[in-house]
Formats: structure tokens, sequence, C-alpha cells
């Protein structure tokens, strides 16, 4: 049986997924109050995450736990500070896009790990939420690109 960690991991995963589909989910409905509101919600993860990483010390995680939840801390920090603080422009240029998609989804991925951590049902519920956010994220994206 899971532990509190592994199965609080499971719910941080889902709950990450969750509000990424959201911000893409109000992107493609153009509500940009939602986006904002869903945003910051999606950066407020990264509370759980850090709980996540320093637990890891305790708990005597291996360096991919760490370089999981270090990676998704630091794409949620880049995201603040783009979007919320410096409100830069950058998804106007094409290497910055492709380096921030990159950094996204290694980050998204990386916390299909750290749901693993709980078992299988907890896995497949992370599974079926990081699907639904990867559909919505290529929708969102195509979509705009046509406008």
């Amino acid at each position: 049986m899971p532990g509190f960690n592994e199965v609080f991991g499971a719910v941080t995963a889902a709950a990450v997924y969750f509000c990424a589909a959201m911000v893409f989910a109000f992107k493609l409905a153009r509500m940009p109050r939602a986006v904002f509101w869903a945003g910051l919600a999606e950066f407020m993860m990264i509370i759980p995450l850090g709980y996540l990483f320093i637990s890891g010390f305790e708990n005597d995680r291996p360096f991919a736990y760490f370089l999981q939840t270090g990676l998704m801390i630091s794409w949620l920090c880049m995201m603040l500070m783009a979007d919320y603080i410096r409100q830069t422009d950058f998804r106007k240029t094409k290497w910055k896009v492709i380096s921030f998609t990159v950094w996204f989804f290694a980050a998204t991925a990386g916390m299909l790990g750290i749901a693993a951590r709980a078992g299988g049902a907890w896995l497949a519920a992370a599974i079926v939420m990081f699907a639904a956010m990867v559909v919505l994220t290529f929708t969102q994206n195509s979509t705009m690109r046509r406008q």
C-alpha cells in the first residue's frame, strides 16, 4: 500500500495536469481572465511540489525523483516570470516557443514518474489526465495558429 507521500505525489501530478488542461481549455474558449486564474492555480502547484522535493530527501528518493520534481518546479517558476511578472511575449519567437514546449512536456511527463510511485491505479488516472492535457494542448495550439 502506498504511503502518504506517494499518494500526495500522484494527486499533485493530477492537479498539475488538471490546471494545465484548464489553461488550454480557457484559451480555446477565449476567456482571458479564466486563463489568468487557471494559470495562477497551476503556479500554486509549486507548494505541493516543493513539499515533495524536500520530503524526497527524508524518504531517500532516487535522483530521477528530484529531476522530475525539479523540472516541474523550474518550469512553473519560468512561467510565472514570463507570463505574470515580466509579462514578456516570448511566444512570437519560434526557438523560444520550442524550448518552452519541450521544457513543459519534459516537466509534465516527469510527473508521471511521481504518480507511478503510488501504484498502478494512481498511474492509470495520471495517464488519463496527462492524455487529456496533451489533447487540449495540441488542440489549442493548432486552433490559435490558424487565426
